[in-house]
């Protein structure tokens, strides 16, 4: 197959500088991105075979390229490409400025993220703010709790938010107090944060603070003796008893008493506690005993214990006369009689053991033993040591009512079984408007003698009154 020749090229075809092609075979460089070039061909002409052209090998002597030439070459390239950008921008205006306010939108978004304030507060910065601004509970025991001293525990940040209407940051905090009494607090307040160089602080004042109180111990029972009075009056409201003359309230009665704690429960979970007190007033001859029981709340509002029931029990203001129970010695005083005196009672001396006191039917009784002298016999005539008829009481019962209760004084009247010898009666006096603690006892001898008047026989009475002091036999043997 014949070769082909090379054919010249017509300068006069060639389009002048500036002015770009519209034929077919122009440069691939050329065409817009998007767009293939198609060379031309003629699917009916043969393949043409060329022979390879052989590479020309380096002259040794060849002059190498000068810097001025390789940066007019850049330089030719980016102005040609600069000037086809431009064509397509002119061309294609909607989508330049389109993606052109896209890389600006995107270069302020990452401006404004890496500059912009933190969304939200950080709960580390909020849990040091609450433990800084929130203060530590005023605590005050009042009339029945324990003293104590609270410090701060644990800070809980519940919750944070944004504020829409203000753009502020709202924090809900909690701290927890405790003291070493069992007394413990929650405050809880909300923190209300403002944006400030770039960050958050804290704005004002905490808001809406409230406190929580609860006990993990019971109330305190030197404080509940201590304001016993008041529980006096909080049960005589709860019997509606004002009190009169005849019959004093509680809060009178027990004014001076001793408070004792027979009892308590206390509950943790419903935060209350049960106690019986029991208030003791005891005279030298007479005793009254007040049990109460008490229920205790712990106001979680206040932190202080508060008397919620008081409960009664019967026979509050009924008198005991136990304290007369025991063995009471006399010492001889003195005699009364209508003529000369007899004065065996001296040196016999006077006991008398209390061995019960009981209430029958509204009588109050003391019963028991006595031990003495009776004198049965007539007067002699002179005052004497002893007579004939002297007769010792070694142990005799009785049983003596109480027959006089006015001006402090108890005073029990009782006759000893009958003797043949004659009547013996005995009285105990505890108590008078002078001495509280006064106690005597007045023994008496009637002793009815036959006489004789001018020959005619007639009863002659001699009555012998022995008084004596009485004390305890304890109390009478300290003395001596």
């Amino acid at each position: 197959m014949a070769e082909p020749e090379d054919s010249a090229v017509d300068p006069a075809t060639e389009p002048a500088e500036g002015q770009g092609r519209t034929d077919p075979v122009a440069n691939p460089d050329d065409t817009v991105a998007g767009e293939t070039a198609e060379l031309p061909h003629d699917h009916d002409a043969p393949t043409e075979r060329r022979p390879p052209i052989a590479a020309e090998p380096v002259r040794d002597d060849a002059e190498p390229p000068h810097l001025r030439d390789v940066t007019s070459a850049l330089g030719d390239y980016l102005r040609s490409r600069a000037a086809r950008l431009a064509e397509l921008v002119g061309s294609h205006r909607l989508v330049a400025a389109l993606a052109a306010f896209a890389i600006v939108a995107v270069a302020v978004l990452a401006a404004l993220v890496a500059t912009s304030t933190p969304n939200l507060p950080s709960a580390e910065l909020v849990a040091d703010d609450a433990s800084a601004a929130l203060a530590t509970p005023a605590y005050s025991s009042g009339s029945f709790g324990r003293d104590d001293i609270l410090v701060p525990r644990e800070v809980d940040v519940r919750s944070i938010v944004l504020d829409d209407r203000t753009g502020d940051a709202l924090a809900e905090v909690m701290v927890t107090y405790s003291g070493s009494h069992g007394i413990g607090a929650e405050k809880a307040a909300t923190l209300r944060y403002a944006r400030s160089n770039g960050g958050w602080a804290l704005a004002g004042e905490p808001e809406g603070a409230r406190v929580s109180w609860s006990t993990t111990e019971g109330v305190d029972e030197g404080r509940v003796i201590g304001n016993a009075d008041a529980i006096l009056e909080r049960a005589d409201r709860s019997l509606e008893q004002g009190g009169s003359a005849e019959e004093p309230t509680l809060a009178q009665l027990y004014a001076d008493a001793e408070v004792s704690v027979e009892a308590s429960s206390f509950d943790l979970e419903s935060q209350t506690e049960s106690m019986e007190l029991v208030f003791s007033r005891d005279g030298a001859f007479e005793r009254y005993e007040c049990r109460i029981n008490v229920s205790f709340a712990f106001r979680s509002a206040s932190g202080q214990w508060e008397v919620e029931s008081v409960s009664v029990a019967d026979g509050a203001r009924r008198r005991s006369l136990d304290p007369l129970v025991g063995t009471w010695t006399g010492s001889f005083q003195s005699q009364e009689t209508q003529g000369e005196k007899c004065l065996a009672s001296r040196d016999a001396g006077l006991v008398v053991t209390i061995s019960s006191v009981r209430n029958d039917a509204g009588l109050e009784q003391v019963a028991g033993t006595v031990s003495g002298m009776a004198h049965y016999h007539a007067g002699p005539s002179s005052d004497t040591a002893a007579s004939d008829g002297d007769t010792s009481l070694d142990g005799v019962p009785f049983t003596a009512n109480l027959t006089e209760d006015s001006d402090g004084s108890l005073v029990f009247e009782g006759t000893l079984p009958e003797d043949v010898g004659g009547t013996v009666s005995l009285e105990l006096v505890f108590g008078s408007a002078d001495d509280p603690s006064r106690a005597v006892a007045r023994v008496t001898t009637t002793y009815v003698h036959e006489g004789s008047f001018l020959f005619l026989p007639y009863d002659e009475t001699f009555t012998y009154v022995d008084l004596f002091t009485l004390a305890r036999a304890a109390d009478a043997g300290q003395e001596r």
